[in-house]
């Protein structure tokens, strides 16, 4: 992407047309994303491959990434970003066709529109972050992406409650309510696309230029610190793919209502919110690696427990141990994303994100493939109730939290708190309240004049 300059008047214009885009779309992607459409697939008795690769197709599609410069190169990244976000938003509208066919014929369009609807997302994405750093300064990009991951929860928590009164609905619980719930997302993305027409970003899709992935690879696992962090990275990306089980688990084999998996994932969210929120009050005090380690532990403990409850739990049983779960999980998520970051290379930022977005594809492929046939075999071990068809995926699960926490051990880090340490902070009221309160003076200090922080108060952001 080459580099042009925009002027204050400029950036303003931007990112108030900007945040007004994401607002639409954060609420509109939540209608027309992974829940709903894994619903959609069971409402056909899909298969657990099915349900695999559909929970690691947006991953699966970042191999795009490495032809789409050549493809787009000397488009205009506004230009790009608003025809692939309408393309994104009206392949949604394929679905409608599953009502006229039979359930193997259903399940592969819903495959096939899926993969293209992510296609167009994969490419989008990489002009939305194009657009970042052409709008947000250096100096505000830290408050503009703590924001970034909560406002996202809020317009789930908003698109899932609007899908869970619509589902409530006696004529609209089944396959007529699910495709409706594409009709409405696509309707918001399509609103919220006339603003990114208005952001001044006149920057160009560079053409890729001799880029070396093995020579950003050969650089990157020189280091034990990267090599480690990468290894990490592939086990959360795996985690993230199985545990996308949880949703069949209640669907299939609890007998939950489609209006209360929603409801569910509406919990859910909250939970993820309060912890974010959370985690940002303690995790630069007292460091990355032992809430790295002790999340993976309480990881493993939760997920034991998915393995075990029984099918026939009553449901506040099964949102008590989801919340718990999706509690833990955010940290552990967001403290892998923020590792990720920190070793990316100084000279090799751009391969090396093209290496990150080309192993996801390949992590993806590998684990959703896996989980599948995984929980396929889970079928056949379960007995006398006292285990369910999705536990074997929960064990191997909890095998992979118990290697991050051992792979975490070899992090590096100066100057964070032992393991002990960390837990005893965590687990102490009085001293979980003294950094709560020392966090919300230092960002108070740190807080500049309201005439410099003229986009925090315009509409929330939400990803993508």
């Amino acid at each position: 992407m080459t580099k042009t300059t925009i002027t204050p008047l400029e950036r303003e214009t931007g990112i108030r047309n900007y945040l007004r885009f994401v607002l639409f779309n954060g609420i509109g992607f939540n209608f027309i994303g992974e829940t709903s459409v894994i619903l959609l697939a069971l409402h056909f008795n899909a298969s657990n491959l099915h349900i695999g690769f559909l929970n690691s197709c947006f991953n699966m599609t970042g191999v795009i990434a490495l032809i789409a410069p050549i493809m787009l190169a000397g488009l205009r990244v506004i230009d790009v970003f608003y025809y692939v976000w309408i393309i994104r938003g009206f392949i949604c509208i394929l679905y409608i066709a599953t009502l006229l066919m039979s359930a193997p014929s259903a399940i592969m369009v819903i495959i096939i529109v899926f993969t293209l609807f992510n296609i167009m997302r994969t490419v989008g994405a990489a002009m939305i972050d194009t657009v970042h750093r052409s709008l947000v300064p250096a100096e505000e990009m830290g408050a503009f992406v703590s924001r970034f991951t909560t406002q996202w929860l809020i317009s789930a928590v908003i698109a899932q409650s609007a899908s869970f009164i619509i589902l409530s609905i006696p004529p609209l619980k089944g396959l007529y309510g699910l495709l409706l719930l594409q009709l409405i997302g696509t309707s918001l993305n399509t609103l919220g696309t006339r603003h990114i027409r208005k952001i001044p970003v006149e920057e160009r899709v560079a053409p890729a230029k001799s880029f070396n992935m093995v020579r950003a690879f050969l650089t990157g696992i020189r280091e034990v610190q990267t090599r480690t962090v990468l290894v990490l990275f592939a086990c959360n990306l795996s985690l993230g793919i199985m545990l996308g089980f949880t949703i069949p688990l209640l669907k299939k084999t609890a007998h939950f209502a489609t209006n209360t998996v929603f409801l569910y994932t509406i919990v859910m969210t909250l939970t993820s919110i309060l912890s974010s929120n959370l985690l940002r009050s303690f995790t630069d005090r007292i460091g990355k690696k032992p809430v790295l380690i002790l999340t993976s532990i309480a990881a493993f403990l939760a997920v034991l427990l998915w393995a075990f409850i029984p099918a026939s739990s009553p449901a506040p049983l099964f949102f008590l141990l989801g919340s718990a779960t999706a509690f833990i999980l955010t940290m552990y998520n967001q403290t892998v994303s923020v590792l990720i970051l920190r070793v990316i290379p100084s000279k090799e930022k751009t391969n090396f994100s093209f290496l990150i977005r080309f192993l996801s594809a390949i992590i993806a492929l590998i684990a959703g493939f896996v989980s599948g046939i995984i929980a396929d075999a889970g079928t056949h071990i379960a007995a006398g109730g006292f285990l369910h068809p999705f536990s074997l995926i929960f064990f191997v699960s909890a095998a992979l939290f118990i290697a991050s926490a051992v792979i975490g051990i070899r992090l590096s880090e100066p100057g964070s708190l032992s393991v002990f340490e960390s837990a005893k902070i965590l687990l102490t009221t009085v001293e979980m309240r003294y950094l709560f309160d020392f966090n919300v003076l230092k960002n108070k200090d740190k807080k500049p004049p309201r005439k410099d922080r003229s986009w925090t108060s315009k509409t929330p952001s939400v990803k993508e």
